[in-house]
């Protein structure tokens, strides 16, 4: 009798384990193929909300980031030669570079977005050309940027284009024009023009960059030259730079939820998202 119990027990025993064995292989399926469809659904969720606050934060006025560069320059000379090609190589770079390119309306003054670019950049790049003293707003835009050498410290470096640092600094040839033109359009407020006067001798005074003494005259030399110059200018301050474009685009947004959705079931994903505000890194595997 005792036999058969034992028997019994351990009969039952083994279908028990066989039953709680096969449950738990069954309950384990059945996650495994939940997590499989819900996780990436809610990590797309998270992801398109992550991405819409960027837009947002990066599209509104009152946001203004922090750059390395600001490029200071007269947008008709050399927009879409030396300062286009500047730019570009910043950029490749990793140079966090402010170009003001049709972005902000032009007037007289220097508006308050720009004059806000200007004090959080930590380097000014100043390009001098043939044409510059002809514009009210750039010359604004220099003496902004001197006072804030002046206060703040902020590196300056001036860049002669296609005109010498003696021309800027006295005046002379299609600079002596454009200040005979300014003097009769500003004759009631000769302070602001005797402020630009005083804003271009400063200015040409300072250790910079000359096409045809440094680089012979060789735009990409010269662009290669003060790239090189920045890179160590950041380097020195301690300031992050960017590789690539700062996430909050649409399009970016769009390609990164198209390739969680179009992982298999059996898949191994691992996602990690940036806190803009916290910086703090999450990540998540699944």
């Amino acid at each position: 009798m005792t036999a058969f119990l034992d028997v019994n027990s351990y009969v039952f025993s083994t279908s028990l384990y066989k039953y709680t064995f096969i449950s738990l292989k069954f309950q384990r399926k059945i996650l495994h193929i939940v997590a499989a469809f819900i996780y990436p659904s809610l990590l797309i969720l998270v992801a398109m909300a992550a991405c819409t606050s960027n837009n947002n934060r990066f599209s509104s006025s009152s946001f203004i980031p922090h750059w390395n560069v600001f490029l200071s320059y007269r947008g008709e000379d050399t927009r879409k030669t030396f300062t286009g090609h500047l730019y570009t190589a910043l950029k490749q770079a990793g140079i966090k570079t402010f170009i003001d390119d049709y972005g902000i309306p032009r007037g007289e003054n220097i508006s308050h977005q720009l004059r806000k670019a200007i004090r959080v950049s930590d380097i000014a790049l100043v390009i001098f050309s043939k044409n510059y003293a002809f514009s009210p707003w750039c010359l604004n835009e220099l003496v902004e940027i001197l006072e804030c050498k002046q206060k703040m410290g902020k590196l300056v470096y001036p860049v002669f284009y296609d005109v010498s640092p003696s021309v800027v600094r006295n005046k002379t040839e299609s600079f002596r024009t454009a200040f005979e033109g300014h003097e009769k359009t500003y004759f009631s407020n000769m302070e602001k023009v005797d402020k630009w006067k005083a804003a271009l001798t400063e200015a040409a005074n300072l250790s910079g960059y000359d096409l045809q003494n440094d680089a012979d005259g060789h735009e990409v030399r010269l662009v290669q030259i003060i790239v090189k110059k920045v890179l160590l200018e950041v380097k020195n301050l301690g300031r992050p730079k960017v590789a690539k474009e700062q996430v909050g685009r649409d399009s970016r947004c769009a390609d990164e939820t198209a390739q969680l959705s179009s992982t298999g079931i059996n898949d191994i994903r691992n996602v990690g998202l940036h806190s803009m505000s916290t910086g703090n890194f999450f990540f998540f595997f699944f």
